[in-house]
C-alpha cells in the first residue's frame, strides 16, 4: 500500500506543528540572545514558519479538491455499471417477447411461406420481427461488453465489488448474457439461411431456457441495494472553488 504523507496531516497537526516551531524560536531568543530583540534571522524563521504553513494549507485544499473529484468520477463508474444491468434486464425481456412471438403456430406458418419466398403480409410481418431481434441484439451486445468493460475499470477509481459471491453474481450475468446473444446471433443466421426448423428452435430455447437463467442471475443483483453490491464510495462532494 502506497504511504500518503498527507493522509497523516489535517488542521490539528499544523496548528501543534506552528505552536512548535514559535515556542523553539522564542525560546532561542530568550536563551541565546537579548530576550526582546528581533533580529533578521528571528524574522527570517518565522518568515519561513508562514510560507511553509501556507504551502501546507493549499496542499490539503488541493488534495481536497482532487479526493472530491475522484470519488464523484468513481460514484458515476458504479452508476454505469448498475444502469447496464437495468439494460440487459430490459433488451433481454424485449428479446424474449420477440421470440415468443416467433414460436406462435401461427407465425410458424407465416415463417414457412417466408421462407419459401412466398411473398405475403406474413412473410412482410416475420421480416420486420427479425429485424426487431437484429436491432435489440445489437444494443444487448454493446451493452454486455461494456458492462464487462466497466467492472475491469473498477480498480482505477479505486472501488471493488462488495465481496466474491456479489463478484460472480455479476459475472454469471456476463456468461448468461453471452449464451443468450449466441443464440440470438443464431435465429439471425437461420433466418437469413431460410432454415425454419432451426429458427423456432433456437427461439424457444431462448423463451424456455435461456431467458429464465439470466433473469435468475439478475434478480440477484436487482434485488440489492447500492452498498450490498460495491464497497463503501463517497458520495459526490459540492464543487469546491
Amino acid at each position: 500500500m502506497r504511504f500518503d504523507p498527507l493522509k497523516k496531516i489535517n488542521n490539528n497537526t499544523l496548528v501543534a506543528f506552528s505552536v512548535g516551531v514559535i515556542f523553539t524560536i522564542l525560546f532561542n531568543l530568550i536563551v541565546n540572545k537579548e530576550p526582546f530583540k528581533v533580529d533578521s534571522d528571528s524574522i527570517s524563521a518565522l518568515a519561513n514558519v508562514g510560507t511553509f504553513l501556507v504551502a501546507m494549507v493549499a496542499a490539503l485544499q488541493v488534495k481536497k479538491w482532487l479526493d472530491g473529484k475522484v470519488n464523484e468520477a468513481a460514484f458515476k463508474q458504479t452508476q454505469l455499471i448498475l444502469e447496464a444491468i437495468s439494460k440487459i434486464h430490459m433488451y433481454s425481456r424485449l428479446i424474449l417477447e420477440d421470440c415468443k412471438a416467433l414460436t406462435q403456430p401461427d407465425v410458424v406458418d407465416a415463417l414457412s411461406y417466408y421462407l419459401l419466398d412466398i411473398k405475403n403480409n406474413e412473410a412482410r410481418a416475420i421480416n420486420e420481427l427479425n429485424e426487431k431481434i437484429t436491432q435489440h441484439n445489437k444494443i444487448f451486445k454493446e451493452t454486455s461488453i461494456q458492462l464487462q468493460v466497466l467492472i475491469y475499470e473498477l480498480p482505477m477509481w479505486n472501488i471493488s465489488i462488495k465481496n466474491k459471491r456479489v463478484k460472480k453474481d455479476i459475472l454469471d450475468i456476463v456468461a448468461a448474457t453471452k449464451l443468450f446473444l449466441e443464440k440470438c446471433d443464431e435465429i439471425e443466421d437461420q433466418t437469413n439461411k431460410k432454415n425454419v426448423h432451426n429458427v423456432i428452435t433456437h427461439a424457444r430455447t431462448i423463451s424456455d431456457e435461456l431467458h429464465e437463467i439470466l433473469f435468475s442471475h439478475l434478480t440477484k443483483i436487482l434485488t440489492k441495494n447500492y452498498h450490498d453490491i460495491f464497497s463503501p464510495v463517497t458520495s459526490p462532494s459540492k464543487k469546491v472553488d
